[in-house]
């Protein structure tokens, strides 16, 4: 490892499951996809390479954005946020001393999220959590899940037991989101702009 720098920790790492490498190609162009799956896949050969060559000594990983919270189905959203936590287990005990994780979890159900936290961090041995900022559950444009109504209390006192942080990603907005805000402005849509309006709303 170089010495020539600061020593670093690296937070909200992506990583992805080998099985879903595709569908990171919504999020580039088509002459990077390729480049960008394979880098999602990898934790053991290329990134901690870089991690070498860059004096990052510690790398959180995290499932890529969407996850869950893309998957309209409880059951099948759930089987990905388990699925993910699982690998991503296995992965660090393979170098503990370079990698930790964020767990993913699905957010269809508040009791059900509040379990696989205290899986993540309990049993997993996770540093902390990681959501996308709503959960897509399908039907009409208005087709989400916010996490910040009475029946979430469950899921946040259960976070707040565990003592651990919960990163909320921003996800492209839902279609009526869009239609009220940037309506005729479309390239605010997923901007670096509209994310941090709407962190700063949900908060």
């Amino acid at each position: 490892m170089s010495r020539s720098m600061i020593p670093k920790i690296a937070l909200e790492e992506a990583f992805n499951l080998p099985g879903l490498s595709g569908e990171s190609n919504q999020f580039t162009s088509p002459t990077g996809s390729e480049d960008l799956a394979a880098n999602l896949v990898d934790i053991h050969d290329q990134r901690l390479k870089g991690m070498d060559e860059n004096s990052v000594e510690y790398m959180v990983l995290s499932l890529t954005s969407p996850g869950p919270q893309n998957i309209t189905d409880p059951v099948a959203a759930q089987g990905l946020a388990e699925r993910a936590n699982d690998y991503l287990a296995d992965e660090i005990c393979k170098n503990p001393n370079r990698f930790g994780g964020f767990g993913a979890l699905s957010m269809h159900d508040p009791k059900s999220a509040a379990l696989e936290a205290r899986r993540a961090i309990k049993v997993l041995g996770f540093h902390g959590l990681l959501v996308n900022d709503f959960q897509s559950t399908g039907g009409d444009e208005e087709g989400a899940i916010f996490y910040d109504q009475p029946e979430w209390d469950v899921f946040w006192k259960e976070v707040e037991e565990l003592d651990v942080p919960l990163y909320i990603h921003p996800r492209l907005t839902t279609p009526a989101v869009t239609k009220l805000f940037i309506a005729g402005r479309p390239w605010l849509r997923g901007s670096t702009y509209f994310f941090s309006v709407g962190k700063v709303a949900f908060s």
